[in-house]
């Protein structure tokens, strides 16, 4: 059953604790979890429908991760690491997201607090639905939300 929630008179699908990825990342903003064939369960979910990539994610698949010991990565004694310095330095370039503050949130006010303001920050101002932190349109009525990237703006 999904869980729903009233925010500026839309109702929202809400982003749960579990679509959290050890990175920091919401999983409910990723295209692949979006999709609307072989949808991704997010990266605490089924590799299933996961493209290669993202099931062999070098974070996700960290082998303090895996242990079992950490729920986040900057519960680990050795954040950031070079991967997430590499992960870091490609979201905020492209994609205006940066894993270390999503992360120092979740330190700060818990992920339950996390969540709820995704859910108030990624929510499209035209129709209500939820963005994807990697397009700059509303996937449901094209409204442009964000402008070129840094990244973008070096290939045009």
């Amino acid at each position: 059953m999904e869980d729903h929630c009233q925010a500026t008179n839309v109702v929202m699908k809400k982003a749960n604790a579990k679509l959290i990825a050890p990175c920091g990342l919401n999983c409910r903003l990723c295209r692949a979890y979006i999709r609307d064939k072989k949808a991704c369960h997010g990266c605490r979910g089924d590799d299933r429908f996961k493209s290669k990539t993202c099931a062999e994610c070098p974070i996700k698949n960290c082998e303090i991760m895996t242990a079992g010991a950490l729920t986040y990565c900057c519960d680990c004694d050795e954040f950031p690491c070079p991967r997430m310095n590499r992960l870091e330095k490609r979201y905020t370039l492209n994609y205006g997201v940066s894993v270390f503050d999503n992360l120092m949130q979740i330190q700060k006010k818990g992920v339950r607090a996390f969540v709820n303001d995704e859910n108030l920050k990624w929510i499209c101002l035209n129709c209500g639905e939820m963005l994807s932190m990697h397009k700059r349109n509303c996937i449901s009525c094209g409204y442009v939300w964000r402008g070129q990237s840094q990244a973008e703006k070096t290939k045009a």
